[in-house]
């Protein structure tokens, strides 16, 4: 496996996406600068932005894209079916580590590409109202499968999977791919981190979050409840 941000073939490029609301500009930018120079591709979809310029977005690696804010967490995968290799989808609200890119590529060989890997996610009991969570923010011992993956610490390898934002519906969208890999019996797995590894951006407030809007939390749960979970496996190679 090549991390070179010149790759070898168009199957090692990476390509990192993002979507981002006005109010988290700063997270916005500060996750950009992080993780930019360890990828070939950056996509970025800024919902409702304004026409204000990012000196820092100018890197001609970075895809912009201003959309209506109605397109929402959509917009990490408004571009996704266009760029073979591997893909990585983050948050403007998490604090990642300078190895991040590097560990999820890990991952994706490590289950030679055919699981969809994260470092946060759920396990449904049998309980739909309940679920078991996996946070990114705590120790993981041992790579563990689940059922959903947050889409803010999600990877995946092109051959795996090609899932248009349009064929999602607006709002919460971590169930929705989740919900594609089960009709699709792709295995979704939580990496093993340390703790504290990565964390919440202390200056970014939930309030403004793409994924806190109370009527998507509701349609998801809907969703969630509506559907039996399964799990996926897949050998290490």
């Amino acid at each position: 496996m090549s991390l070179s941000i010149c790759p070898l073939s168009s199957d090692e490029i990476i390509t990192i996406s993002m979507a981002s609301i006005p109010e988290r500009d700063e997270g916005m930018l500060a996750t950009v600068e992080t993780l930019l120079p360890y990828c070939d591709n950056f996509d970025l979809c800024l919902n409702n932005y304004t026409r204000k310029h990012y000196a820092l977005l100018d890197d001609p690696k970075i895809t912009v894209l201003r959309t209506p804010e109605e397109v929402g967490a959509r917009g990490k995968f408004y571009l996704t079916h266009r760029t073979p290799g591997y893909h990585i989808t983050i948050d403007d609200d998490i604090e990642y580590p300078l190895n991040y890119v590097h560990r999820m590529m890990q991952g994706i060989e490590r289950y030679g590409r055919r699981a969809i890997v994260g470092f946060h996610g759920k396990t449904f009991t049998y309980n739909p109202e309940s679920h078991i969570l996996y946070n990114y923010a705590a120790k993981m011992h041992q790579d563990t499968p689940v059922h959903m993956i947050g889409t803010g610490t999600m990877g995946w390898h092109g051959d795996l999977m090609s899932l248009p934002w349009y064929d999602m519906l607006p709002g919460k969208v971590d169930d929705q791919v989740a919900g594609y890999a089960q009709d699709m019996g792709i295995p979704m797995i939580v990496l093993a981190h340390d703790n504290n590894w990565m964390a919440d951006r202390p200056d970014i407030s939930l309030t403004c979050s793409l994924r806190r809007n109370m009527w998507a939390r509701t349609e998801s749960h809907a969703r969630v409840i509506r559907r039996d979970w399964r799990f996926f496996t897949c050998a290490r190679t």
